[in-house]
């Protein structure tokens, strides 16, 4: 419709209203939540605490192992020592039954010479050969007891065992310081035996050559006398002989030199001196008779028995019984 001039122009139309606003989606439900329930740590801590606990892990499963490993090289390093300890105190103790056995029977009144001289340089030889055991054992002993102390802070895990062990040496060491008293005179006193015997082969033979008619060859064999009853003489000194012994021994040698002196003195057509030597040959010989050696053996036997028993008494220890 047209409008009449000078009419104003109506108002413009209103704008279009906006556009509905969009549906927003439905929200998620809250997370339910216990009674008690701790409030979730945030990811990066959880992830911190776990490498703790890692860790934590593997340094205990470390030390199992090195614990382990310990306990294991421990024990076998003790065992080895205690092998070595138990084979050297077996040893030890397996010797005892030869010892016992060896000579040791202190006799000189024998009417065989040669046979007493075979018999004396066995004795000497037997004993000889149980020093160099002793001696063996003993070193043998003295290495196995030092190895039981060696590396303390890998075997105390077996200390106990090791500690007895070392006391079982050293009982083993006492039997083997009385073992080698024993040998070492007993030694001696098989070279005293080997002089005597030879004097006594000497005076074997001198009869022999007198009654064979061969009186050089007498005089021979008793110009021998005094050197082989000196020699035994000098034997007597060792503590494991009475004085009686020595001194019948001194004795015997001042006879032995008379006999050779007056023996010079016959060969010589010397009557008067043969005379003299021979009555005072009579009177050493008498003088000699007089010196009571009945009881050289026992005493001899009852100087080797506190060295005998404590041989006995400290193997027995070291053997644990």
């Amino acid at each position: 419709m047209d409008l009449p001039p000078g009419y104003p122009p109506p108002p413009p139309a209103p704008p279009s209203p906006p556009p509905p606003p969009s549906e927003p989606p439905p929200a998620e439900a809250p997370a339910y939540k216990y009674y008690g329930q701790p409030a979730a740590p945030p990811a990066r801590q959880s992830s911190r605490q776990l490498w703790t606990i890692l860790t934590a892990v593997a340094v205990v499963a470390l030390l199992l192992v090195v614990g382990a490993a310990y306990g294991i090289a421990g024990y076998a390093t003790a065992g080895s020592k205690l092998t070595t300890a138990n084979r050297a105190l077996d040893t030890a103790s397996s010797h005892r039954a030869a010892f016992d056995k060896a000579p040791s029977t202190f006799q000189i009144d024998r009417s065989d010479a040669k046979a007493f001289q075979s018999d004396a340089a066995a004795w000497v030889q037997s004993w000889t050969t149980q020093s160099t055991t002793i001696a063996s054992d003993d070193a043998a002993l003295t290495a196995a007891g030092g190895k039981l102390r060696d590396q303390q802070w890998l075997t105390v895990i077996r200390k106990g065992s090791l500690d007895s062990a070392s006391g079982r040496i050293d009982h083993a060491h006492k039997a083997m310081d009385a073992a080698k008293t024993i040998a070492i005179d007993r030694q001696a006193e098989g070279k005293f035996l080997v002089a005597y015997a030879n004097f006594l082969n000497d005076i074997e033979t001198f009869i022999t050559k007198q009654q064979g008619g061969d009186p050089l060859g007498a005089l021979a064999a008793a110009s021998q006398l005094p050197a082989d009853a000196d020699k035994a003489v000098s034997l007597t000194a060792d503590p494991q002989f009475p004085s009686e012994l020595g001194a019948y021994m001194r004795s015997v040698a001042t006879v032995a030199k008379d006999l050779v002196d007056y023996l010079n003195a016959v060969t010589k057509g010397d009557t008067a001196t043969a005379k003299s030597l021979q009555a005072k040959t009579n009177d050493d010989i008498n003088a000699g008779k007089l010196i009571d050696i009945s009881r050289v053996p026992t005493k001899i036997d009852e100087f080797y028995q506190p060295y005998i028993d404590a041989y006995h008494k400290e193997l027995a220890l070291a053997a644990g019984g």
